[in-house]
C-alpha cells in the first residue's frame, strides 16, 4: 500500500514539468525556467548562468513518519543559499508544507515540491541522505 501511494505521489509531483535534472556527483546542476531540479545537501543549481542556489541544510523535520498515523502531515524547514554574481549571497528558508514554500531570486521563482527520504519512526535521517526537488520558473 505504501509503495502504491509513493508511486502515485511521485507521478503527481512530476505532472506538467518540462524536464528534471539530477546530479548525484555533487557538481553544479544547470537549470532554466521550466526545469525541476533535485539537489542533495551541498549541491548547487546554476540558474540561467546568473543565480547560484545551494541546498545547505534541513533545519527541522517534523514530517509525519511513513509508519505512523498523524493528524497533521508535518513540515520540514530547508536552508538554501542564493548568490547573484560575486559576493556572499543571502540565506533563504523554505518549507515543505507551510509558507513560504517558494521565493523569487532575480528573475527566477523557486518552489519546493518534495523532500526525500520520507521519515520512518525510530530511524533518523542522516543529512547526506536528504534531497530536495525544486521547480524553477520565471519570477
Amino acid at each position: 500500500m505504501r509503495f502504491a501511494v509513493a508511486v502515485l505521489l511521485a507521478v503527481a509531483a512530476g505532472c506538467g514539468r518540462a524536464t528534471e535534472h539530477t546530479d548525484i556527483t555533487g557538481a553544479n546542476v544547470q537549470a532554466v525556467a521550466g526545469d525541476t531540479v533535485t539537489l542533495r545537501i551541498g549541491d548547487t543549481a546554476v540558474l540561467g548562468d546568473v543565480v547560484r542556489l545551494t541546498f545547505r541544510a534541513v533545519e527541522g523535520d517534523s514530517r509525519c513518519p511513513l509508519n505512523v498515523q498523524c493528524v497533521w502531515e508535518g513540515d520540514a524547514e530547508l536552508r538554501l543559499r542564493a548568490q547573484q554574481g560575486p559576493g556572499d549571497g543571502s540565506d533563504l528558508v523554505l518549507h515543505t508544507t507551510v509558507q513560504p514554500r517558494a521565493t523569487t531570486v532575480g528573475e527566477f521563482r523557486i518552489e519546493v515540491v518534495g523532500l526525500e527520504p520520507q521519515p520512518v519512526q525510530g530511524e533518523p535521517i542522516e543529512p547526506q541522505h536528504y534531497s530536495v526537488r525544486l521547480v524553477i520558473s520565471r519570477g
